[in-house]
């Protein structure tokens, strides 16, 4: 038996395997809200307001990015 070209596209190699673990009759979840991830994993940084950056070089020259 002779391969089938379009079988060897590598993006869907997993195809099958995701087909045969998700039960026929499941329902599909809804994509989970991820606006506020950072947020959420790490309250204690949204509370505090970013930092300015800028400074003074050693010649005593200020910048501002």
């Amino acid at each position: 038996m002779k391969p089938n070209p379009a079988d060897d596209d590598p993006t869907r190699a997993l195809d099958d395997f995701v087909r045969r673990m998700r039960p026929a009759n499941a329902p599909t979840a809804a994509a989970p809200d991820l606006s506020d991830l950072s947020a959420r994993l790490h309250p204690e940084r949204s509370v505090t307001p970013a930092r300015a950056k800028g400074g003074l070089l050693r010649s005593g020259q200020r910048w501002d990015a």
